[in-house]
C-alpha cells in the first residue's frame, strides 16, 4: 500500500514538471530574436518592452495602427487596451461627456472616420464610441461618398396550413 501512494505521487510530481517544461518553452518572450514587439522604440517614453508577445486582434491593430496578427510585447498591448476606452468618432464633441456604447463600431464607417479624422489634429483610430454619436452617426455621415446603409435583415414568411 505505501509502494502504491509513493508511486501515484511520483507520477503526479512528474507530470507537473513535464507540464512546467512545455510551458516555458511554448511561452513567447519579448526578448526572442525571432519575433519583437512592432513598438519598441516607437512610443514616447520608448520603456523598454517587458512580458510575453501578443498577436494583435484586428481591434488593436486598428488602435495601434500595425497589421493585423503583429507582435507586441505585454507593456505595449496593455497602453493599446486603455487607449481604446474613448470615443473614437472623429466629430466627437470631448467638451460633452459621454457614455462609451458596450458595442463597437461598425466597420462600414471605419473609412468614414478615417478620412474625416486625417483632417484633424486629434483624432484616434479606434474601436469604441459613445451613445450620442452612435444616435446620430446615420444622418451626419449619410452625405459621405464612401457611406453605406446597413443591410437590413429580410423578414421571414410565414405561411399558414390549410
Amino acid at each position: 500500500m505505501f509502494e502504491s501512494s509513493r508511486s501515484l505521487w511520483q507520477h503526479f510530481a512528474v507530470t507537473i514538471v513535464a507540464v512546467l517544461v512545455v510551458m516555458s518553452l511554448s511561452s513567447v518572450n519579448a526578448n526572442n530574436e525571432n519575433d519583437q514587439c512592432m513598438l519598441s522604440g516607437k512610443t514616447r517614453t520608448e520603456k523598454p518592452c517587458t512580458g510575453r508577445l501578443y498577436r494583435l486582434s484586428e481591434a488593436l491593430s486598428r488602435v495601434a495602427g500595425l497589421p493585423v496578427n503583429s507582435h507586441v510585447c505585454r507593456r505595449h498591448w496593455d497602453e493599446l487596451r486603455r487607449k481604446d476606452v474613448r470615443c473614437s468618432c472623429p466629430t466627437h464633441d470631448r467638451k460633452t461627456p459621454s457614455r462609451l456604447d458596450s458595442k463597437p463600431i461598425p466597420h462600414r464607417f471605419y473609412p468614414i472616420f478615417d478620412e474625416i479624422g486625417s483632417r484633424t489634429t486629434a483624432y484616434r483610430p479606434g474601436t469604441r464610441w459613445c451613445y450620442h454619436c452612435k444616435a446620430r452617426a446615420n444622418k451626419q455621415f449619410s452625405s459621405h461618398p464612401e457611406f453605406t446603409v446597413k443591410p437590413r435583415k429580410k423578414p421571414v414568411e410565414v405561411s399558414c396550413c390549410a
